[in-house]
């Protein structure tokens, strides 16, 4: 999971499902006016809600509200991504 800023100041939130190594899948991709623990989980709420999926671990670039979103709302374990650990 990550999120970005654009030139409109909107923020793209943008959650990537990898479940085979080639998979790559986006299942959310949408703009917001924050990056608050609750529009993360409206957001992957919405986008779960008709797929048999189960999330397991969230990784992210450790941003507050991805971890809180992670390890409050998803109740999974959380790890950084390898860019922003280098």
């Amino acid at each position: 999971m990550g999120d970005r800023k654009n030139c409109t100041q909107l923020i793209c939130l943008s959650l990537q499902l990898y479940g085979q190594p080639d998979s790559n899948f986006i299942l959310v991709e949408k703009y917001a006016d924050d990056r608050k623990t609750e529009t993360w989980d409206k957001a992957v709420e919405s986008a779960l809600k008709h797929l048999p999926v189960k999330i397991v671990q969230v990784v992210s670039d450790q941003g507050r509200s991805l971890i809180c979103h992670a390890l409050k709302s998803l109740k999974v374990h959380h790890s950084p991504d390898c860019f922003h650990v280098i």
